[in-house]
């Protein structure tokens, strides 16, 4: 794959010198003016977006466990397809 526009990712593919390795992408939105997004990603977390952050790290966790029981192809479907998650966002541990 490639870097995506990510310095973070072109780093690891120039440190590994290889771009094939799995990817997990967690969303921050896309309301960002010009110059705006750097400061975003680089910045500190708020204490708002805090109870947020534990629950993506908790759902990558979880897809990674779920990467590991099941093999990739089958894992990154379900997981692209939000099947693995309760409404709640809570894991399912029966798929």
């Amino acid at each position: 794959g490639s870097n995506g526009g990510h310095n973070g990712v072109a780093s690891i593919i120039e440190n590994l010198n290889n771009p094939d390795f799995l990817r997990l992408r967690l969303g921050i939105g896309k309301n960002f003016g010009a110059g705006e997004l750097v400061d975003y990603v680089l910045s500190d977390f708020l204490n708002e977006e805090l109870p947020i952050v534990e629950t993506m790290k908790d759902k990558a966790i979880d897809a990674l466990l779920h990467l590991i029981k099941v093999g990739f192809a089958r894992a990154t479907s379900d997981i692209n397809s939000e099947k693995l998650w309760e409404n709640n966002g809570i894991f399912k541990q029966n798929i």
